[in-house]
């Protein structure tokens, strides 16, 4: 499962295998690959539980996150 559309700005998700890490979507980005020299797209997350700021790449994040609405 990829996302074709990125998450909404704002938007929170919850980690699929612990319901109590959740995550708010605070933007969008791109991150070279130094190792094979690619680009990729990321989605910028602050993660509730342990009050941090991060990345995901775009068609992985899906993986990990669902919709906190879904529960």
């Amino acid at each position: 499962m990829t996302t074709t559309t990125l998450p909404p700005i704002g938007s929170a998700w919850v980690h699929r295998s612990d319901p109590h890490n959740i995550a708010i979507v605070t933007g969008y980005g791109t991150i070279q690959l130094k190792h094979v020299g690619q680009k990729k797209n990321v989605i910028r997350i602050h993660k509730v539980e342990t009050n941090t700021q991060t990345i995901e790449i775009t068609n992985t994040f899906t993986w990990k996150y669902k919709p906190l609405e879904t529960k």
